[in-house]
């Protein structure tokens, strides 16, 4: 039996915009509440580079589990906003909240898709080893960031992700503690 674990799937006509939201916002440019710290593990996979990897693999017959999540290296959360940022030629500015703050003023993961809340950051550094030396292969995160972004823009804002209202207020709080 093939089973396949994918964590984050991403991507035009992803229906949760968990990872819609985060292009579409630095898109928009200004000041953007990036969450926890730069350094912060982030992984998810193209849906187009898992179709491939999940049809080569029927197809071979394989019968084992891969776990099919990318990019092949070790991504993390600044690296990611840096891409989106340089990909979309975007002005944005991005102050890093730590996940305490964040917590305590209960942001949850619809308010910040993909945010990997205190115990759950082990879901952002699953090995993937095993299905990369049996032929998945990632597209350049740039044409995920412009293929969702470009998706995106044909209609409404994303279903999750900050308010511009929330966030304002949130990054003002931020900045006036202590």
């Amino acid at each position: 039996m093939l089973t396949i674990r994918p964590g984050y799937v991403v991507g035009p006509y992803d229906h949760t915009d968990r990872f819609t939201y985060w292009p579409f916002r630095i898109n928009q440019g200004g000041e953007v509440l990036a969450p926890g710290e730069p350094e912060t593990p982030l992984q998810f996979i193209d849906a187009h580079d898992l179709a491939a990897f999940v049809i080569a693999a029927v197809e071979d017959k394989k019968a084992t589990i891969y776990n099919c999540c990318g990019p092949e290296y070790a991504l993390n959360w600044g690296e990611f906003f840096d891409a989106c940022k340089d990909t979309l030629g975007s002005d944005v500015k991005f102050t890093w909240v730590s996940d305490d703050f964040l917590l305590e003023h209960e942001l949850s993961e619809t308010e910040l898709p993909m945010w990997p809340v205190t115990e759950v950051h082990g879901i952002m550094r699953t090995n993937n080893k095993k299905a990369i030396s049996d032929g998945m292969v990632f597209r350049p995160m740039r044409e995920t960031i412009t293929d969702t972004l470009d998706w995106a823009n044909t209609r409404s804002k994303p279903k999750v992700g900050l308010s511009p209202d929330r966030e304002a207020e949130l990054l003002h709080v931020w900045r006036e503690r202590d």
